[in-house]
Formats: structure tokens, sequence, C-alpha cells
């Protein structure tokens, strides 16, 4: 079916309003094809405000059909009007109907205008005309393009004019900002002309400049229901964005921006003032663009009810897109506090402008829901790249010195590759003489999770037989799709900051911060379809609770539990979770099924996803559920030593070790503490956990072979203290100190501290 969207342009218009005052002929200059009287008739065609209109007819060359609608003759293209079935007489249009089958709000969009007909009024001879210039692309040369919008506010990028409009004041307003493309890791945006792209040279500032006009304009539209709070719009002018080439779609061109602040998801409602989305949108979809102070994109992680200036605060479920250009169906999520963070949803399109995305909306299915936006702090946009290979932790020696590199105040830093890829500072010990220096630094807190949190961390330094010999304070922020560092001058030299190179999807997820998934909750109805409508379209979930959580990797017994009736876990027998950094595994779920104790299943369906090690967290890539009734992936909530420890991978440490020797664990665990303990998992073959029983004198490499004198916790999550006895000949505990033992669901933490004398070691069984 062929879409009309109609273009007029200030000059062009203007030109022909002249040529029409002279002559029932168009003025040559208008790029038109030949007037069809049997659609558009000689007419006075009466219209609202006594405004002249000309009616226009579009042909569609697929199927020969004609419509008519009308368009307010004025410079300023404010309103559009649309013909009436008479073809006569035109009245204003809150949307303009092509062929009575698709609607299109009252914009006039750009395209090439031969293929647009014009009927002055009186005038019903045909003339042939030349087309508008266009690019070498096909689309229209949008240096000379401007755009308008009936009841709604709309935005125009132009490189080159600005508008002046009837009852408007226009306004310039220049500002030079440090911008990156948050899509893209390789681009600049640079809105000055067409054709410019500035690439990134390693320890650059991304500097963006921009200039726009903005006018100001009212929306009014008739509606029922509660009343919603207003949302200020404006109508801008831009100028062209940078995009290496690619044709940006007609929504980057053409749409409505929201700057309501009330929208930021810090904004708690304590009152009865409820905004709803229902008023301000329909059935038909709607391009916005969500601007500053009303934050700038919509939240990837539900913010819980009663934000946004709403009850019901609409999230989206699925990612942004990654390419410039690129478009892709979304999902919101509304969650209303009540312990579903998806209690309704509904479907959106998504668009990557590159620098900004517009987001084409519909009205949500209830009302007292809103859109959500958050808005980010300035480094998201103001910070140096650095593009260094020899920070990764798999660069080994060197002498690097950040000092050089960083002041005493903060330096906001975004960590790429030489692919434009995002990187991160290491989450756990590199251990000493790798990031091309001696001393590695690495994070030992918490990322940020919620896009646009920014939190204080601590860097410590590996150097010698030292975890932390040095340490110093950074802030990290989390800038939806990627990570700002603000960072110091090293406490000492040499010493370095590490990176990491992770795979994608650890820094393009959604993330899921739902406690009611928890396998200690009890049941409910909470179905995943809901979030994971599709079995052929993964999406990127991190889980988030009060605590790091992740899918259950042990069965679960029984249904009802999780807030569902089918709990789905990951069956780890057959596929482990990834142990190593940036490791992805496809791995198989399972829907445990229970009717009694003769009638049950602990696989009764199953599906495949895959799990992805992010250091310190796991991503999920995850699909529909099978179809079997309300069922849901269930989560564990486990301690930050779960996912931030010190992996050993060293076989002479097995208790069936025979070789005697003399090595010491007093060089590589020197806390006495064991309220800061090293936290340790081991990965050997020869032994995961530490031995829980008496091996004899002169094992596991050492005279004094240490082994569990204790018992292991049993549930996901739990931590409990337990000694551990050094063995002498016959005295099966000579000596013993205090430890810790995590249970992490698939594997076991040890908070591990300084053995009381040498030669004694912590050996596995």
């Amino acid at each position: 079916m062929f879409m009309l969207y109609v273009l007029l342009t200030a000059s062009l218009y203007h030109s022909q309003l002249q040529t029409t005052a002279q002559s029932t002929t168009p003025s040559p200059s208008v790029a038109l094809a030949t007037c069809n009287p049997t659609v558009c008739k000689p007419s006075s065609l009466p219209c609202s405000s006594n405004l002249d209109c000309e009616c226009f007819s579009l042909t569609s060359a697929a199927n020969g059909t004609i419509s008519g609608i009308c368009a307010v003759a004025d410079l300023s293209c404010t309103s559009v009007v649309r013909c009436n079935s008479d073809n006569v007489t035109c009245s204003i249009a809150h949307t303009i109907c092509v062929n009575s089958t698709r609607c299109q709000q009252p914009v006039c969009y750009p395209m090439a205008l031969a293929n647009i007909q014009i009927c002055p009024p009186n005038a019903i001879t045909s003339a042939t005309l030349s087309p508008l210039a266009t690019t070498t692309s096909g689309r229209p040369n949008l240096s000379t393009l401007t755009t308008s919008i009936g009841t709604n506010t709309t935005v125009v990028r132009n490189s080159t004019t600005s508008s002046t409009r009837a009852s408007n004041t226009a306004v310039a307003q220049s500002t030079t900002t440090t911008s990156a493309a948050r899509a893209t890791n390789s681009t600049t945006s640079t809105r000055v002309t067409a054709s410019n792209t500035t690439t990134r040279p390693t320890n650059t500032t991304v500097t963006t400049s921009r200039a726009t006009a903005t006018l100001s304009t009212s929306s009014t539209r008739s509606t029922t229901g509660p009343p919603t709070t207003s949302s200020r719009s404006t109508t801008t002018v831009a100028t062209t964005t940078s995009t290496g080439g690619v044709d940006l779609p007609l929504e980057c061109i053409v749409y409505t921006t929201f700057d309501d602040s009330t929208r930021v998801v810090s904004n708690n409602i304590n009152d009865n003032s409820q905004g709803c989305d229902q008023v301000l949108f329909d059935s038909m979809p709607n391009p916005i663009r969500f601007v500053s102070p009303g934050g700038t994109q919509m939240p990837t992680i539900s913010p819980g009810g009663n934000n946004c200036g709403a009850w019901g605060t609409g999230w989206l479920t699925t990612s942004h897109p990654s390419e410039i250009g690129q478009s892709v169906d979304g999902t919101v999520c509304y969650d209303y506090g009540i312990g579903n963070v998806c209690m309704n949803s509904n479907s959106i399109q998504i668009t990557n402008c590159g620098g900004y995305y517009v987001y084409q909306l519909y009205a949500p299915p209830e009302c007292n829901s809103r859109y959500c936006t958050i808005e980010f702090p300035d480094q998201c946009t103001n910070y140096t790249t650095i593009n260094d290979p020899s920070r990764l932790v798999s660069s080994n020696g060197g002498s690097g010195c950040d000092n050089s590199s960083f002041s005493t105040g903060i330096t906001y830093v975004r960590f790429v590759s030489g692919s434009g890829k995002d990187m991160e500072i290491a989450m756990s010990s590199p251990g000493p003489n790798h990031c091309g220096t001696q001393a590695t630094g690495y994070v030992t807190t918490d990322y940020p999770y919620f896009p646009s949190q920014t939190v204080n961390a601590t860097v410590c330094y590996a150097n010698n037989n030292t975890s932390c010999y040095a340490s110093n304070t950074i802030t990290i922020s989390y800038c939806d799709q990627y990570y700002v560092f603000g960072l110091t001058k090293p406490p000492r030299c040499p010493a370095r900051y590490c990176t990491m190179d992770l795979p994608i999807q650890c820094y393009n997820y959604i993330t899921i911060n739902d406690p009611t998934r928890l396998s200690s909750n009890g049941g409910g109805s909470s179905d995943d379809t809901t979030l994971f409508p599709r079995a052929d379209s993964i999406s990127y979930v991190r889980f988030m609770s009060p605590g790091r959580t992740q899918i259950l990797g042990t069965p679960i017994e029984g249904i009802n539990r999780c807030g569902t009736g089918y709990p789905i876990y990951i069956d780890t027998t057959s596929t482990p979770y990834p142990s190593s950094v940036g490791e992805t595994v496809n791995a198989t779920t399972c829907m445990y099924v229970y009717y009694s104790p003769e009638n049950y299943s602990p696989c009764y369906v199953s599906n495949t996803i895959t799990i992805t090690n992010c250091s310190t967290y796991y991503v999920f890539g995850l699909t529909a559920p099978p179809s079997l009734g309300p069922s849901r992936y269930c989560t564990v909530d486990l301690p930050s030593q779960c996912y931030s420890y010190l992996s050993i991978n060293d076989s002479t440490r097995s208790i069936s070790n025979l070789v005697n020797g003399t090595a010491c664990d007093q060089s590589l665990f020197t806390s006495n503490n064991t309220r800061a303990p090293t936290y340790v998992r081991f990965i050997s073959s020869n032994g995961k956990i530490l031995s829980s029983v008496p091996g004899g004198s002169n094992k596991c490499g050492t005279s004094l072979p240490g082994w569990t004198n204790g018992t292991f916790p049993t549930n996901p999550g739990d931590t409990v203290d337990a000694t551990v006895c050094y063995q002498y000949f016959t005295r099966s505990c000579f000596d013993s100190n205090p430890i810790t033992i995590t249970n992490c669901d698939t594997f076991y933490v040890f908070g591990l501290t300084k053995p009381p004398r040498c030669p004694a070691r912590y050996c596995t069984g």
C-alpha cells in the first residue's frame, strides 16, 4: 500500500503562491506532476480560519489509486487539513488517511515531489513540471526542506535553513559539548554538515558542535479521561547529523520532542496526581524524541511503581538498536509496584538516529500508565576515549604507569577496543605483571546496574603476592550501553588501570529487578511470555535484586514457586555456568512439574538459552519459555563474593598429591582478619573444593596440609563459618584458622585468611 507523505517548503510554496496569483498555471519552479481534475476540482475550498487551501492528490504507481488531501496555503505549513469526501471542501485534519486503510499524523513528510500533484484553486489545466532536486541516493535534499505538523510538535533536521513561522518566535541556540553516538563506538556524530565523519584516535576527547533554532508552539487534543501532567514540547529546525553515509529513516527527521522532567525515573509521586499517556497517544505510531531536562531515552530496567509521575511505570524489556539507522521492535512493560514488573505491556518501535533514539509510541493498555525516561549525567557525553590494547589483562609484562596519564583531579574516560567495542576496568585481580605494568589495577566493588547511575568504587593494585598492596577511589557511571570511569592518578608507580574485552551482550542487555523471582518465594500467576514473547528471538537479560541474582542452577522441587505455577531452572549437570570471563555457553533450562511423589518430572519440558560470564555477573540470552501454563525463570540471590573472587587452578593442591614439599600460603593470603578475607574459587579438575577429610602429612605439596573441619552450606546464597585444620603426622588438627564457605549455587567460594604458620597450605579434594 502506498503511504502518503506531503511536503511543502517555505521557499517553493511561497514561489508557487506568487505565481498562482498571476496565472492559473503552477510555477515551473515547483517540482510537481500534472494536476488531476477528477480528484481536485476547482473551488474556493471553504476552510477554517479563512485560509486559502490547495488540494493535493497522490497516485500510487503500484495500484493506480488516487487520494486527495488539502494543506493550508501559508508559508509555515503549521496546519494540515484534509479533503472532504466531495473532493471539493476541506477541513482541519487531526489524521490524514490514505485509501482509508492507513493513517498518519498530519505532518509534511519529506519525499520527492515528483510524486505529488497540486491543483491550484480555479485551475484544472495540466502542466508538466521538472522534479525537485534530490540527493544522489534519491532522497530529498534536506538543505531545502522544512516540515510541519498540525496539533503536535515536530522536528526537522536541516543543514542550512532556519524557519520563521507565523505567530512564533525563532530563537537561535548554539552549544558546544563533548558527545558520543550512544549506539556506536566508532563514529562521532557531528551535527554540522551531512558529509563530515570524525574518527577517534587513541586518547581523544570526542567533541560535537550543535546549532539549532527552537520555536515554541502549543498543542491541544480533545480527550476524555483523567487529567495528565502536561508535557512541554518544542518545534526545532535542527542540523543534519553525520552518519557515515547511512541514510536515516524518516522518523529521525520528523518527530515530536518531549522535555517533561516529570517522566524521569527519579520523580516519585506522593499525591493523587497521576500521569496518563492514554490521553497523549492513540493506536497510531507517534515518533517521539525525549530531550533534556525530561530524560533522553527510556530505561531498560524497571524503576518500580509510583515513579515517573505515574502509578504504572513504562520501561523497555528489549534492547535499543546498536547500529545507526536501525529500527527494532520493542516491548514496554508497566510496573505498578505490586510485585509484577510486567503487569501490562505494549509494543513500540525504536530507531537509532546516530546520537539519539526516536520511539514510535502508542497508547498504553490502561490509564495511570506512562512512558518513563532516564537522564544521563554530563560525563556520559563528555569524556576522553582511550584505545590501548596493552591495558588488557591478557597483555603480559611492562612497566607503564598511569601517573603520567591522569592528574589528581577526575578525568572521565571511556575505554574502547580497536574495533570500537566498549571495555571495562577489570573486576577481578589479573595478578601482577599484566596490562603493560607491574601493579595491575582492578575494581573490587560493585558496578552500577541502573542506567544513568553513578557509584563510587575502589580500585586495588595487585603486585608481587599482594592482591591489594595499594588502592584509590574512582567513580563509575552506567551510560546504558557503556561505562564512563572517573579516574584519578594511581597512588604509586608502576601501576595501571587494567581492562577486559567482553562480548557485546555484557553491555547491551535489559535488567530485571524482581525479588518475586527468587526460589524462596511462593507461587503466583506471572508468566514470562509477556517479557519474552518469541521463541525465535533472543533477549539478553541481567537479573538483579537487593543482591546479585542469576537463574537457579539446581532443581527446584514442586510447583508454585518463584511467583509462578511452573518454575524454570538451568540444568547445570549437563552444562555448568561458564567459568572464564567473556565465555558464552549454551545451556538447557528445565521446567519442574510435580503433582505427587509418584507423579513428577524434574525436566518435563526444556529449552535452550545462552549464558555469558561478564566477570562479576552473568548475562542470559532468553527466549519464550515452553507453553505449559504460567512459567517463569527462577533466580537465586547470591552475595558479592560469588561474583568477585580469586580463581586458583593448581592441581598440586589435591589432597591425593603425594609429592612432599614446603609450599606455604602465607605469601598468598596476607590478611588475618576473617571480616576481610581473600575470596577464592578453586577450579582445578583435581579439586574444586577444600578437602573435607584429613589426608595425612606431606600431601598437596606441603608439610602441613589444610582440610575443612566443618559443614558446607546446602542452600544457594548461604555462608557459614568453618575451621581449617592442618595435619602434622598423626595429629589431624595440629593447628587451625577460621574461614568462611559460601554456596554459590553451582560452586563454592571460600573466604581464606593467612595460615598460622609455614609450611602450611589449603588442600583440595
